[in-house]
């Protein structure tokens, strides 16, 4: 057993168990010791997973301000794991999903026709887009399952539901690709990926939590001004 073997099976044993990705209010680890434990990935690894975890996160492409600069993004990332094929098929996935979910928006948004889609090239994906935009889901409902509840989530403006039923999906991909990989670099890219989507909902939750509470504490703040209001009127009266 090679010592690069021997290091990948001992840093995948040392990662906890992550488990469904609603079933939990708090992650097995911090992001800190999860970063630790990544300091035993070679650095060319660690190279394309630093790649792979910020095409495939939100804040890695929102900064780019054309379609085209998102498919760059994904091809130099495509470029960089192309040792690991599994890790090549998640990214086509990935962005099939981001064009899928871009697409809803845009019909939803007034798009009368696919013309925005036309720079989205040749794939499959894009093709059935561009050829059955008027249909719910693309033609592509019973190979796409979700994309059925994302529709109806995406027309009714739940942008909540649309987020958990997207993240579901991903995390659905990710599980499945992961039982095919017990300890290999595979196996710590996607226990990654999985980790991020995790944080990612957790962060979101945390935020709507937070902006609910600040609601209403403003509406109980703004309760309590209208009654001293109403009592000072009430005794200059």
């Amino acid at each position: 057993m090679s010592d690069a073997s021997f290091r990948y099976i001992t840093l995948v044993a040392s990662l906890p168990y992550l488990g469904p990705l609603f079933s939990s209010a708090h992650l097995p680890m911090s992001r800190y010791r999860l970063e630790q434990r990544l300091s035993m990935l070679e650095a060319a690894d660690r190279q394309r997973l630093e790649r792979l975890t910020h095409v495939v996160s939100w804040p890695g492409v929102a900064g780019c301000s054309a379609d085209a600069e998102v498919f760059a993004l994904f091809e130099e990332a495509c470029d960089a794991v192309q040792p690991y094929p599994a890790l090549m098929e998640l990214l086509r996935e990935r962005l099939e999903s981001r064009m899928l979910v871009a697409a809803l928006r845009l019909r939803r948004d007034g798009g009368g026709d696919p013309a925005p889609v036309a720079t989205w090239g040749r794939g499959s994906v894009a093709r059935a887009i561009r050829a059955n935009w008027s249909e719910p889901t693309f033609g592509l409902g019973r190979a796409r399952p979700w994309l059925r509840d994302a529709q109806a989530l995406t027309a009714r403006g739940d942008h909540i539901g649309l987020e958990r039923a997207v993240l579901t999906e991903i995390y659905r991909q990710l599980d499945r690709m992961s039982a095919h990989h017990r300890f290999d670099f595979e196996a710590v890219a996607l226990y990654v990926l999985r980790f991020q989507v995790i944080e990612r909902w957790q962060r979101y939750d945390t935020e709507r939590a937070r902006s609910r509470l600040e609601t209403l504490l403003g509406e109980t703040l703004a309760g309590a001004e209208r009654s001293s209001v109403g009592a000072e009127r009430g005794l200059a009266q």
